[in-house]
């Protein structure tokens, strides 16, 4: 196995994968490899990896063969394969973090948080975060007041959501809070990815 860069992203990737397991690039072989006959053979315990093939536990967390990253998305119930993305979270916030989303669903797997809607839900995977992300992501960033607003309240969350989370009261208070607001986003949304 060999490390070739990837002609998207330029990181290095094997050059046995079929992808880039960081921007789902295509890969050129250039060759046909006349050595390999059929895939490998999976085992019970294992599935194929979602970017090169070659089998990975089901509990993996990297493919040891062309080094891609395998999160696990509570949707779909398994390790997969995802969408990368830097997204600008604000300046307090160091400016951009990674996003990651499955690839399958489109689930949101990693990246910047509602603090204080997490706190009062208890979870990141609660349905109401995902709609709350989306207003942030498609209404508030694309106004000036709605991206002051999120530099202010990235600012402010952090020291207010761990009080928040340390009381089931105001976890309570905070959802009834938001119950209104939440379903005025929600018929707005309609459907968030």
């Amino acid at each position: 196995m060999a490390l070739v860069n990837c002609t998207e992203c330029n990181k290095e990737v094997s050059d046995k994968a079929q992808s880039c397991p960081n921007c789902g690039n295509p890969m050129a072989t250039g060759e046909i490899q006349s050595d390999v006959v059929s895939p490998p053979s999976i085992k019970e315990n294992q599935k194929a990896c979602p970017y090169c093939g070659n089998p990975v536990f089901k509990d993996a967390t990297k493919c040891n063969n062309c080094t891609g990253d395998l999160p696990f998305c509570p949707k779909c119930n398994e390790t997969v394969a995802v969408n990368e993305k830097n997204k600008f979270v604000g300046v307090a916030r160091g400016g951009t973090q990674k996003v990651w989303h499955c690839k399958n669903c489109g689930k949101k797997l990693h990246g910047p948080d509602c603090f204080i809607a997490t706190a009062a839900y208890g979870s990141t995977l609660a349905s109401e975060i995902d709609h709350l992300r989306y207003w942030r992501d498609h209404v508030l960033r694309r106004i000036i007041l709605g991206e002051l607003f999120i530099e202010v309240y990235y600012l402010m969350s952090p020291s207010i959501a761990r009080i928040i989370s340390g009381s089931n009261f105001l976890r309570l208070v905070t959802r009834l809070v938001l119950y209104i607001p939440l379903q005025i986003i929600k018929t707005l949304n309609k459907t968030p990815q």
